[in-house]
């Protein structure tokens, strides 16, 4: 943002040939994507119905704006739908896919969806077809050159380039055919140094864009799913791939005189930086400075928590909520690995309700 304001106001600096990032509609330049920003809902009495104002959150700086996006256009929810920052958009009548970079503008054209119907494809697409060939998760591979999304409702995945004419499915895990890929339904996906991970039952996964197919990287022992909560994320942590890995138990309650009073949830979170060379998991023990808000639709890196003016951010702590029945986010403090209850409720301060409504929210922003 202060980039292009600068940029705006000092024409010594545009004479010098300084890259402008309002680039044309074929051109993914990644050293523009707003990392940093993420996209927060207005107040409902601010966003009337049809309305195109919206906010935007840094929140490394906890800097909050306000843009315009284009209307009548479906935007993917979620860290999922916001590789780097940039807002994955779908034309609802078309069917084209286009990013969005919301701090410079700029706009990405992509092949329209309806490339991947069957059969043929004159006349209106089928009611059917749109609401099955929904985005659900995207992000970039081939060194940020190559646009990845994920069909979560049909568990396919296809890519493309700008200004390529149709999208090209992604094979499953072994190269045996362009079926349903994954293997088993994403759980998680993530862009990370140029190249775009997923994960599944299998393990964490990345997207091989010369062949065209998926490649295992580090498998997950299958009795890690026992207790597993089913709402794991990666995210980048201090230039490290995380995995933020969500489980729970029953435990019983018993009373002073020994007697059981009731069940409770117990809820644990393990981290995990991936050794992408050697394709294991080593555990994470301390965030530092740092927090990360999970929830179904991803997570998000807080950085310097420790300095946040609210109160209700502690760092080294994971603040959690899976169950849109839960009323309060749960806090994960890794410095004693348990569940803390004494610790202020995240939906009392503004800045870190923004957060929590970033990878929670179901409705569309």
């Amino acid at each position: 943002m202060d980039l292009l304001q600068f940029r705006s106001v000092c024409m010594p600096w545009r004479a010098a040939g300084t890259p402008d990032p309002k680039l044309g509609p074929r051109v993914i330049d990644h050293r523009f994507h707003p990392r940093h920003w993420i996209l927060v809902p207005l107040p409902e009495e601010a966003a009337p119905a049809g309305a195109t104002r919206r906010q935007l959150l840094n929140v490394t700086t906890r800097k909050l704006v306000q843009v315009h996006l284009p209307p009548k256009l479906a935007v993917v929810e979620g860290p999922s739908g916001a590789p780097e920052g940039m807002l994955v958009l779908r034309d609802d009548r078309t069917l084209v896919v286009r990013l969005l970079n919301p701090v410079t503008g700029h706009v990405v054209d992509l092949p329209s969806l309806r490339t991947l119907q069957r059969g043929r494809r004159r006349g209106p697409i089928p009611r059917a077809f749109k609401a099955d060939y929904e985005v659900t998760a995207a992000g970039f591979a081939g060194g940020y050159s190559t646009v990845v999304v994920y069909l979560g409702y049909v568990n396919r995945m296809a890519m493309a380039k700008p200004g390529d004419k149709r999208w090209t499915l992604v094979n499953n895990l072994f190269g045996l055919h362009a079926g349903p890929v994954p293997d088993y339904p994403s759980l998680s996906s993530a862009t990370f140094q140029g190249r775009f991970y997923c994960f599944d039952s299998n393990g964490i996964s990345v997207v091989d864009v010369a062949r065209r197919r998926l490649q295992l990287l580090a498998a997950i022992p299958i009795s890690w799913f026992i207790k597993f909560i089913g709402s794991a994320s990666m995210v980048d942590h201090g230039g490290d791939l995380m995995l933020v890995w969500p489980s729970s138990r029953i435990t019983p309650v018993f009373g002073h005189d020994g007697q059981l009073k009731s069940r409770a949830k117990v809820t644990r979170i393990e981290l995990f930086h991936v050794d992408l060379e050697n394709g294991r998991l080593l555990p994470v023990r301390d965030l530092g400075e740092d927090a990360v808000f999970v929830g179904s639709l991803g997570a998000v890196l807080l950085p310097n928590a420790r300095h946040c003016r609210s109160s209700s951010v502690h760092a080294n702590t994971v603040y959690f909520k899976f169950n849109m029945r839960e009323r309060d986010f749960g806090a994960f403090q890794l410095s004693t690995n348990h569940e803390a209850n004494d610790l202020p409720r995240v939906e009392e301060c503004t800045f870190a309700r923004h957060i929590a409504s970033y990878v929670t929210s179901t409705r569309r922003v």
